[in-house]
């Protein structure tokens, strides 16, 4: 599995984003399961989706490094084939894969997309281009 980390500081719309980004793969059609409300933050997401023939999970809240553990280990038990997930850790979410790549040789690939500030323009197109 792929996992794009979209990574910045707190309130620059990482959320947003993912949510937008969801909205823009259901423009095109593509087949979606019903979102899920993240169970401890009401404002947050968990989106399941099929995308020119990949499955792609895309999760609003992974602030927290156990967190995004977590949602990685339930998106390869669901087959996905990537992981966008929103993270807040400022040093490195990279080693967060790492340590869930080398504890269940899930995480094949991975890609970290920053995001300084809610004006950014472009990451959506620039979150697709990874898929």
């Amino acid at each position: 599995m792929k996992v794009i980390l979209l990574t910045g500081p707190s309130n620059t719309g990482k959320t947003t984003t993912l949510i937008k980004l969801y909205e823009t793969l259901r423009s095109t059609g593509v087949d979606i399961e019903k979102p899920i409300p993240h169970p401890f933050d009401s404002n947050d997401f968990v989106f399941y989706v099929k995308y020119n023939g990949k499955k792609i999970g895309i999760v609003t809240m992974g602030d927290y490094a156990i967190e995004t553990v977590y949602q990685i280990g339930v998106f390869l038990a669901k087959g996905a084939d990537i992981l966008v997930i929103a993270n807040s850790n400022k040093e490195y979410p990279e080693a967060i894969c790492d340590w869930h790549g080398s504890k269940y040789d899930g995480v094949l690939e991975k890609a970290v997309v920053k995001k300084e500030s809610i004006q950014d323009q472009g990451k959506i197109q620039e979150i697709m281009n990874l898929f």
